[in-house]
């Protein structure tokens, strides 16, 4: 192991803080949501459901909905479908930016204690460590925010027996609900809001944020209700 004064050098090594950074930054959030200030779900509902509607309308519709760009439709890889693959929309998206920050960082470093002295002289250690760290990081948050996104309807709903919420109306929180994904909240008894993860049947229209939406099935696998349109009629 790396003594601490020979660790100190280490990150302070320049082709190190461009690791350094991200990671020192991931940590901060990650902290500030733990003790509440401003940024957990408790205290800040607002700020990061803001954030979420504002990734998930701005790619989901206005890039997504080009007949242009959208990856969709010409058979490529959009913004829109980088940011499902990321579980954006079914985790909170500072989770899933906690998670790249994290990521990132963890596997430059990694990567650059690896692979110092043993590159060729002419190639600079970032354009190793950097493509690496880059890969490695994404993996790192694919794998992360999709353990959350498994997990979150449990630990959301404490008490609540997810299957027992069958029948329930929810509300669509997330910018749209389609049949891959979505996201809406349930209110208990006491006023509390319960986060479910929900979509839509196959062929059914999109429902938007706001709509009033039933809870017709359960996959327990994915932790994920099937809903429909509580008004009788798509968005």
């Amino acid at each position: 192991m790396l003594a601490e004064s020979t660790l100190l050098e280490f990150l302070e090594q320049p082709t190190n803080l461009v690791f350094v950074a991200p990671l020192v930054l991931g940590l901060a959030l990650f902290v500030l949501q733990l003790v509440g200030f401003g940024l957990s779900e408790a205290g800040d509902h607002g700020a990061d459901q803001d954030m979420d509607h504002d990734v998930d309308h701005d790619v989901d519709h206005d890039v997504d909905g080009d007949h242009d760009v959208d990856a969709d439709h010409d058979g490529g890889f959009g913004v829109g479908d980088a940011l499902r693959f990321m579980n954006v929309g079914r985790v909170p998206f500072m989770a899933v930016l906690q998670a790249l920050l994290l990521g990132f960082g963890l596997a430059g470093l990694a990567a650059s204690y690896t692979l110092a002295g043993r590159l060729p002289a002419n190639i600079p250690l970032l354009a190793a460590t950097l493509p690496t760290a880059t890969l490695l990081g994404l993996v790192f948050a694919k794998t992360l925010t999709g353990a959350i996104a498994r997990a979150a309807p449990t630990i959301e709903t404490k008490e609540n027996k997810l299957a027992r919420l069958l029948g329930e109306t929810a509300e669509v929180e997330s910018a749209q609900v389609d049949e891959k994904q979505g996201r809406a909240f349930w209110k208990d008894k006491d006023g509390q809001l319960i986060t479910v993860y929900v979509r839509t049947a196959p062929g059914a229209p999109v429902l938007s944020k706001g709509a009033r939406v039933r809870l017709e099935k359960f996959d327990s696998k994915d932790k994920t209700f099937v809903c429909s349109d509580a008004a009788g009629k798509g968005n």
